[in-house]
């Protein structure tokens, strides 16, 4: 292929890229802990073993009672149950569960080890329960201590205290408000994954407003929002929802992203960068190093539509760098390197390898022939 081939290839790919990123994770879900304690304050069993706890760290010396099974059961009309067991001092955790009303219960079997000590060796069962107990979205709730009888005791009409964050009746509204919450975002949801975007607009808008009358902010909301703002061309709109998603929660990077995005279509490069290391530093702060790749990506495009090929490489390397699995960030990796040979800037033969890279991750993708045009034409 002649140079003018070259550089006929090179104009088809230098417009403006809109940039779009994966819509933010519902993390709605949250954690319930606790602790099942001896309603009788029983130290030891009938061999003289500890039932568990640190008597020496609690003021009732309560004991916790250790390995019983702990079942949450989530109310509504599709019930759920989870389970998990306490450890040796009685203290129990669990994730990942579903904002809604549960009803908690605990069981743990002791059976004598000598044998005809208990008649007909049967175990003893200790039992505890929580009903009508309320999970808010992203909630990390500590529940009461609950006091575990056996059956024996309770058969004979002793009762445990009640364990309940919310009375009966309480429980059964809270619950059935919940279930209409569950079912509003997941029409909205639904709606926007069909394209719906006024309709997810309306019904997105309705659960923040509900989420707030109890408090609670909703700022996955607002991204949602701009989302399908963005998808009816109403970026002004958009704009004003992630800047309100961010108002709620500043250390979010999905927002920044999403901003940034906005900006680079706008050719506002500046802002763009902007917004995109603010993503980078947000996300790196969370957890991942040097930066997620999205946001690196992100920032790599932003430098090459700003006609910035050396940063805009080193972005694309950064990318691949850390998700080598990251198709398009390949593929921009070798246009840059591409881009910087031709001027005489680079190495020709450096653009080989992520080109073919793109190619076997995405052998049908967008970009897929103008890969094979380029490698054609490198030796």
């Amino acid at each position: 292929m002649t140079r003018p081939g070259l550089r006929m290839i090179l104009a088809s790919v230098l417009a403006t890229v809109a940039i779009g990123w994966a819509a933010p994770a519902w993390a709605q879900n949250g954690t319930i802990n606790g602790r099942v304690v001896d309603s009788d304050r029983r130290a030891t069993d009938r061999d003289g073993k500890p039932l568990g706890g640190k008597p020496k760290d609690l003021k009732d010396n309560a004991m916790g009672v250790g390995e019983a099974y702990v079942t949450f059961e989530l109310k509504g009309d599709a019930p759920k149950k989870f389970q998990t067991l306490t450890d040796a001092f009685g203290e129990f955790y669990k994730a990942g569960l579903p904002p809604g009303t549960y009803d908690i219960t605990v069981k743990k079997e002791w059976r004598d080890p000598i044998q005809g000590r208990s008649p007909g060796n049967k175990p003893v069962v200790f039992v505890a329960e929580a009903t009508g107990v309320v999970l808010k979205p992203g909630e990390k709730l500590r529940v009461p201590d609950l006091g575990a009888l056996t059956e024996e005791a309770r058969a004979a009409g002793r009762k445990a205290p009640a364990v309940s964050n919310l009375s009966a009746n309480d429980a059964a509204a809270a619950n059935k408000k919940t279930a209409e919450l569950e079912a509003l975002l997941k029409d909205a949801i639904a709606a926007a994954t069909a394209g719906k975007h006024e309709e997810a607009i309306t019904m997105f808008t309705n659960f923040a407003a509900k989420q707030e009358e109890k408090g609670d902010k909703c700022p996955a909301c607002f991204v949602k929002i701009g989302e399908s703002q963005v998808k009816l061309n109403q970026l002004d709109k958009a704009e004003a929802s992630f800047l309100k998603a961010i108002e709620m929660d500043p250390k979010a990077p999905d927002p920044y992203n999403q901003l940034a995005s906005i900006y680079n279509g706008q050719r506002k490069f500046e802002e763009a960068a902007k917004m995109s290391t603010k993503a980078n530093e947000l996300a790196a702060a969370a957890g991942a190093a040097g930066g997620d790749a999205q946001s690196v990506y992100n920032a790599g495009i932003i430098n090459w539509n700003a006609g910035k090929y050396p940063e805009a490489r080193d972005e694309f390397a950064r990318a691949v760098k850390l998700d080598p699995k990251f198709a398009n960030a390949q593929y921009y990796l070798g246009m840059a390197i591409f881009n910087l040979a031709s001027s005489n800037k680079a190495t020709m033969a450096d653009a080989k390898a992520p080109f073919q890279e793109y190619l076997k991750l995405a052998p049908t993708g967008e970009f897929a022939e103008v890969a094979k045009a380029i490698l054609a034409t490198i030796k």
